[in-house]
């Protein structure tokens, strides 16, 4: 079987806020009002293929498969962040301009094949895995500065960065069962490889797993009234891979002046064992967990927060 994917999506979010800001000083309290004014474009495509093929034998229960999935996609976004601060009288005094250009890349390929055979009450399932992904993401912010009357650029709230991230796994495993009692025993082993870069840096890091081995068992006894008790201990991997656990890519935000890149330069690898109450296929084994961080949740709300404060304070604004 063959299959192909084209995605294109594209849209033009407008936002208007009206923050209404009091201040505590000594001398007393400090009212301001600002309005914030956002707008922007967003446009991303992809492309995918999927193909299978699948073998079947004389042999009952004998089979083979090979599956091959592609996908490439990129996205562009354009963004304008427009705050403008006025007296309690509503008389203007200055306004402050951000923009955020954006663009990334994604390519995504997984090779993967399987053998299942039986033999008599023993069933053996085994196959081999590639998992090839290719990151890129570019989010540079700028400033509007009134003197030149153009868009500077930020290095400090720029997150541009690329990484790569290859996983080669193997597994093998033997199912069957004698009367009411059930097992499943089987070993996967992985390699893998992951590399990054903060694009204009010499900032580097990478993280490389030449062979790790991750058993599992699995047990079931059949009980009277139709019930039934399953034990399974497993071993896993946990990668904190470069993005948030959400998925969502980190960047600086468009709308807070304090952030900074939040390309995260670190990546920690644990594993894992523990026991569970229902039984799995190997197949199910095949990939990583993504390890979520609250890091960039915390950070964004405290500077929401001391955003409007410090622009209330008059602390960072243009005229």
């Amino acid at each position: 079987s063959i299959a192909g994917i084209k995605v294109h999506g594209e849209f033009e979010p407008r936002e208007t806020i009206n923050i209404n800001t009091d201040s505590l000083f000594g001398t007393g309290t400090v009212s301001n009002y600002s309005e914030r004014l956002s707008t922007g474009k967003r446009e991303f495509n992809a492309n995918g293929l999927q193909m299978g093929i699948k073998q079947l034998f004389p042999k009952e229960g004998e089979e083979l498969t090979a599956d091959l999935n592609y996908f490439s996609g990129k996205n562009e976004g354009n963004s304008l962040y427009v705050t403008d601060y006025y007296t309690n009288s509503g008389s203007k005094t200055g306004d402050y301009q951000q923009q955020l250009l954006s663009s990334g890349t994604n390519k995504f390929v997984t090779i993967q094949t399987d053998y299942v055979n039986t033999f008599k009450n023993i069933k053996l399932e085994t196959g081999l895995r590639a998992q090839l992904r290719k990151l890129s993401n570019i989010n540079d912010n700028y400033v509007f500065n009134s003197t030149s009357n153009q868009f500077e650029l930020i290095p400090s709230a720029t997150s541009n960065y690329k990484n790569n991230d290859n996983v080669y796994a193997a597994y093998v495993s033997l199912s069957g069962s004698k009367k009411d009692f059930g097992y499943k025993v089987g070993v996967r082993a992985e390699s893998s490889k992951y590399d990054g870069t903060l694009l204009g840096s010499s900032t580097q890091f990478s993280n490389s797993y030449p062979v790790s081995l991750f058993p599992s068992l699995f047990l079931s006894q059949k009980l009277k009234n139709k019930q039934e008790l399953q034990f399974s201990v497993t071993r896993r991997i946990n990668v904190a891979r470069f993005a948030r656990g959400d998925g969502e890519r980190p960047s600086a935000s468009r709308r807070c002046r304090i952030k900074r890149s939040m390309a995260f330069s670190g990546q920690r690898v644990s594993r894992t064992a523990g026991t569970s109450g229902r039984s799995g296929a190997m197949k199910a084994q095949w990939g990583w967990y993504g390890a979520s961080s609250a890091i960039h949740r915390v950070i964004s709300a405290i500077c929401s927060a001391l955003n409007t404060l410090w622009d209330s304070a008059g602390g960072i604004r243009s005229a």
